[in-house]
């Protein structure tokens, strides 16, 4: 008796629905972001759940853990529960069972396990959240740009180590000047040295504005360091950079040229120069 040729497609059809179903206990998901939910969301979830989510980003990133709608679970008998790390083998960082509770996790390292459980008795809408990664090291060689403290300008997060490298081509500066600057100054800071890392000359060390506003290096190089502790934050720093080259070649047969940034203060680290250019039998006169 012949097989009919629909058969093949219906057993397909029958292997990822049980795959799809063997599977349903635990997500594992990785960069560059997304979104975990409680099943059925925004409707009630099933009773007897034990369901479990693996976030994971390259090793020098972290995931920023941001819920949209926090659990009202019963505190007895239903609880999410966030983990350090890839399993649940030690205490959790957070949990809930309450929508009071802080909206935004970052992982300590590159990973976190998130758990969601429920018994038999009442249940609710449940929660829903995005994730994305958190790349808190950059190297930067437009001639522009910016740099901010991580999820700026909400509050950066606990324990944050961040580096900026901006690098220019030869012959030139870079000017960093601070839009904003606003940081626990017991224990968080900006470092700002004056070469590729940190092994350079530190030019300065800042938790509020510096004296002066602008900063300027003294090669093409220039690399910014960001630490927080895992106390109280802030809403952290904004500054922005540019390339700057300073003197010219003046051929006008009358202008002007002034110190950088006249009639405020000059720059430290400056070493300018302009050439004046004329036509013969031409004299040229500065007043």
């Amino acid at each position: 008796m012949a097989m009919p040729k629909s058969l093949p497609l219906v057993m397909v059809q029958l292997l990822m629905t049980l795959s799809m179903t063997l599977a349903g206990q635990g997500y594992s998901t990785a960069c560059p972001g997304g979104q975990i939910k409680s099943p059925n969301y925004p409707h009630n979830y099933d009773d007897n759940l034990n369901l479990h989510w693996t976030l994971t980003a390259p090793a020098e990133q972290r995931i920023i853990l941001n819920f949209t709608k926090l659990p009202a679970l019963e505190c007895c008998c239903d609880f999410l529960k966030i983990y350090a790390g890839s399993t649940a083998d030690h205490e959790p960082i957070a949990t809930y069972c309450s929508d009071k509770e802080e909206t935004l996790i970052a992982s300590p390292g590159n990973a976190l396990f998130v758990t969601f459980s429920s018994d038999e008795t009442v249940s609710d809408s449940g929660f829903s959240a995005t994730y994305f990664c958190l790349d808190c090291n950059k190297y930067l060689t437009n001639p522009t740009g910016e740099i901010s403290s991580p999820l700026y300008p909400d509050n950066y997060i606990n324990d944050a180590s961040c580096s900026w490298l901006i690098e220019v081509p030869e012959g030139n500066q870079i000017l960093l000047t601070f839009v904003r600057l606003e940081l626990e100054c017991d224990s968080d800071k900006v470092q700002i040295y004056d070469g590729k890392d940190d092994g350079a000359d530190l030019i300065v060390d800042l938790c509020t504005y510096p004296s002066e506003n602008a900063i300027l290096s003294s090669s093409n190089t220039l690399y910014v360091t960001f630490t927080s502790d895992s106390s109280t934050t802030f809403p952290g720093f904004l500054a922005t950079y540019t390339e700057y080259t300073c003197g010219d070649v003046l051929t006008d047969s009358s202008g002007s040229f002034t110190s950088p940034n006249y009639p405020g203060n000059y720059f430290s680290n400056l070493n300018c120069e302009w050439t004046i250019r004329v036509q013969e039998n031409c004299v040229v006169v500065l007043k």
